[in-house]
This record gives structure tokens, sequence and C-alpha cells, in this order.
């Protein structure tokens, strides 16, 4: 990825050559090319506040979240655990103790936040599916992930992908 687009983040997306990377980004795009159904209400509070899920998320429940992640990797001796380990330590500068208390602090509070919000009601914003849940549903699969077995990802180069479903 990072020979085609010149970084490593993801999520990236690539459209007829051109490559489009952050969420935000794709999104605004697909709202753009594909506006139906639209991910974004109508009303600028709404719209304001679709925003504002993006930015807890994304900013604040995701980079926490990946701490607590980092800190679960410490001392495996699985080598490309290791790397992950060590990738994810630099970029989320991540310290246990102090650091690592704090993330799960932030990440009891953000999920708080949510439980709330969703006591009474079935979407985020409005009465719609919109960004906000979009956003709120990827970063809470670092928080609970789903199970291994509906992600797709190779154990050796040159196997095909039916060859690869369900195996672990």
């Amino acid at each position: 990825m990072k020979q085609q687009t010149g970084q490593v983040q993801v999520p990236v997306l690539e459209l007829e050559g051109t490559w489009l990377s952050d969420s935000t980004t794709i999104l605004n795009w697909l709202e753009e090319h594909y506006p139906q159904p639209a991910l974004l209400p109508q009303s600028d509070k709404e719209r304001a506040e679709v925003m504002l899920w993006e930015e807890l998320m994304d900013g604040v429940l995701g980079p926490q979240a990946r701490l607590l992640i980092t800190g679960r990797l410490l001392g495996s001796t699985d080598t490309q655990v290791q790397q992950l380990e060590q990738f994810l330590s630099q970029k989320y500068h991540y310290a246990p103790g102090y650091g690592e208390e704090h993330a799960r602090v932030t990440v009891k509070r953000s999920l708080t936040i949510l439980a709330h919000t969703l006591a009474e009601r079935r979407y985020l914003v409005g009465d719609t599916f919109t960004r906000a849940d979009l956003t709120t549903s990827c970063m809470l699969a670092l928080v609970n992930p789903p199970a291994d077995e509906l992600f797709f990802v190779p154990s050796r180069a040159g196997e095909d992908q039916a060859e690869n479903i369900g195996a672990k």
C-alpha cells in the first residue's frame, strides 16, 4: 500500500487510478457520487451532530481502543505480532501504566456516552442510518471485534480466497 499511496494508514480506496485515504474523505466522495441512500441528514444541526459523532468515535474511541489492543499484544512471541505491537506503540504513543489506564477510562466513558445516547433510539442522529452510525460501528469493532472466521486473512502466500474462508 505504501508503494501505491505513499502512506501506511488505512482505509484507502482506489478509484480509477486515484487513491483516496482517510474514512472521512472516502465518505465525502461516496456522498458526492452516490447520494442515495444519503448518509448525511438534510438539516445543518443534524449534519453537525453527525460530524460530532464522527470526531468522537474516530478521534477518541478509535485511538484509545488501539492503545488497549497494543497493550494486549505486549509479550507475544510471534514475530509478526511483535512487529505490529512495535508499529502501534510508536504510532499511538503507547505507554504502559498511566497511558493504558487513561485509555481504558476514556473507552469506558465513550461507551457510556454511546449507551445513554442510544437508550431510547435506534440511530445516533435522527431517524435514519448516517455516517455517525457507520463510523461508530467501525470503531466498536476495535473494542469488541467480530469472530476471526468472519475475516479473510491468508495464512500463506499463494493461497486463494476459497481455501482460506473459515481457516484458522
